[in-house]
């Protein structure tokens, strides 16, 4: 075969439909990848909230590095705030003590523990910092009652708080419930959820203890 018919067959190729189909799908393919492969993904918008120990990290949470404490063992955290909503945002951090018994906030829901905050604190947070809270409680009087040890009173950050009465069988498995709320503009209030695209997050933690009587 010519080297003159060999041109003509691949002209005749390059002009017929199906190579020109082809191409285009080609060329609409690849300009399609590289168009999603340029644009930046949406990054999520997010609250959270960590708990530290004394030494600012995640360990030394009590005395002695015992969770089992005694009647005016002082205890100091550090509550850590972080806004990644891409905006600025007016927080609450509450802070509630229950027992293992008493109902915890919900994971599936976005629901708050039903039980009254201890102690709150409030704050306008700019978008991508952190907000650091020393929190240093103590209890200051447990009664016993039975088999039952209760909290009546504690102190944080200087605040008496009285009248508490959460109990727990023989002192154990107490705990602290830390939740982060949300100034919502649309309600007017906070809010303890929040939207994050199509989602609800929502953000606590807990730190169990028990509690010794002296003797």
């Amino acid at each position: 075969m010519s080297f003159v018919k060999l041109i003509s067959q691949a002209r005749q190729v390059l002009a017929s439909r199906a190579f020109l189909l082809v191409f285009v799908s080609l060329l609409v393919i690849s300009l399609s990848i590289a168009y999603v492969a340029s644009e930046s993904r949406p990054q999520e918008r997010f609250l959270s909230i960590s708990t530290l120990g004394s030494n600012m990290m995640a360990e030394s949470y009590y005395p002695k590095g015992n969770a089992s404490i005694n009647v005016g063992d002082n205890v100091n955290w550090y509550l850590n705030v972080y806004n990644r909503m891409g905006s600025v945002e007016y927080v609450s951090v509450r802070v509630k003590l229950l027992n293992s018994t008493q109902t915890a906030p919900d994971d599936i829901s976005h629901t708050p523990s039903p039980e009254k905050s201890l102690f709150e604190v409030r704050h306008m947070l700019m978008n991508n910092s952190t907000w650091v809270i020393p929190f240093s409680w103590e209890i200051t009087q447990i009664d016993k009652e039975q088999d039952y040890l209760v909290i009546k009173s504690l102190n944080a950050n200087g605040t008496d708080l009285d009248d508490l009465n959460v109990r727990s069988l023989n002192g154990e498995d107490f705990r602290i419930i830390i939740e982060l709320w949300r100034y919502d503009t649309q309600s007017g209030d906070f809010a303890f959820e929040w939207s994050s695209g199509l989602d609800k997050r929502s953000a606590w933690n807990q730190l169990w203890f028990n509690v010794k009587q002296s003797t």
